[in-house]
């Protein structure tokens, strides 16, 4: 679902998905936070349709409306996504301003036990005494560390979630293209990390 708090803006991003190809066999509904009342979607994209020159009473709108912002962000059973400018967002007074001050709260959380879970993964390797170094220096395309294994180099990347963006999949190709081996692990929780201890033990 593609949710907006304006009309307009919701019929202009309606009218570019049906003349998106790619799109057309995709179910996507697209309304305002109207529209979504009641309904959820497993994943919600939301387009707070604020940026640089937007007018006053529309910034005042946007601030006596926050349960419409509340509507958007709480139709999604799996993820939600954001798309516009955060920092008019986070200009702006009142709920938009919130909701960036929250994301970034979600965004340092999320790093810092990232962070966390890492150190426990790679003190959990160097405990196995399994011949890994870490990553070249500048790392290529975020490589945690690599490992060369009978002349094979696998390049471990620690994300913090499974899903691949484009760019994602561009740096897996290009890692591939200098000859290394790609190999991804959601590292969201302890038993993540256990999972990826035991996979690279078995590359040996």
């Amino acid at each position: 679902g593609v949710v907006t708090l304006f009309r307009a803006h919701a019929d202009l991003i309606a009218e570019k998905i049906a003349c998106t190809p790619c799109l057309q066999s995709v179910s996507i509904t697209v309304g305002t936070a109207h529209r979504f009342q009641g309904d959820e979607r497993d994943i919600i994209l939301i387009s707070p349709g604020v940026s640089t020159g937007v007018k006053q009473g529309t910034l005042y709108w946007v601030w006596t409306t926050r349960q419409l912002l509340n509507v958007a962000v709480s139709r999604a059973r799996s993820y939600c996504i954001i798309v516009g400018d955060k920092t008019m967002c986070a200009k702006t007074p009142g709920p938009l301003a919130d909701l960036s001050t929250y994301a970034d709260a979600l965004d340092q959380k999320t790093t810092q036990r990232q962070t966390k879970l890492k150190k426990t993964l790679l003190r959990e390797l160097a405990d196995t005494g399994l011949p890994f170094t870490p990553p070249l220096h500048p790392s290529p395309l975020g490589v945690d560390l690599v490992l060369t294994i009978n002349g094979r180099r696998y390049a471990i990347i620690l994300a913090s979630t499974s899903v691949l963006t484009q760019d994602q999949h561009q740096e897996n190709n290009s890692l591939r293209e200098h000859g290394w081996r790609p190999r991804r692990y959601t590292i969201i929780s302890e038993a993540d990390c256990a999972r990826a201890l035991e996979d690279i033990q078995r590359l040996y």
